[in-house]
């Protein structure tokens, strides 16, 4: 049987599905619970700011003086910080810490590299560096 040429269409949706792929390489992977879960995580550039997952996608936040805890669920959109608690620490309230940003709208989520974690929302950008057994 003589092979058939594939079509000028099927050539298209082949580049296509290659530039997808491209696209997607640049933000890295999507994450999983298993990728979080039994984790800590350091804003780089943050001064002590932090994000750790438990069991069941239980996270705490820290910023140094203040902590927010509550319960992540991973969704299509990406990564929902559920407000649980805000212990507040005896300095000034929350300001542009991530205890005060985590809430709220879905954060796109990536591992641009194994030991990276990247949240996006609108403008915003926060990259965490994997700082376990600490």
């Amino acid at each position: 049987m003589k092979p058939r040429n594939p079509s000028p269409a099927h050539w298209l949706a082949g580049i296509a599905l290659l530039g997808a792929g491209a696209a997607s390489c640049g933000n890295g992977l999507p994450a999983t619970e298993t990728d979080l879960q039994h984790h800590r995580w350091v804003l780089d550039g943050g001064a002590g700011q932090s994000l750790d997952f438990g069991e069941r996608m239980f996270f705490e936040a820290k910023d140094g003086c203040h902590a927010l805890s509550g319960f992540a669920t991973l969704t299509r959109e990406g990564i929902v910080f559920e407000h649980g608690s805000l212990l507040p620490g005896e300095c000034a309230p929350p300001g542009d810490f991530i205890v005060s940003e985590l809430p709220g709208e879905p954060w796109e989520i990536s591992l641009p590299q194994k030991e990276d974690l990247l949240l996006r929302r609108g403008g915003r950008q926060l990259r965490f560096k994997l700082d376990d057994w600490r």
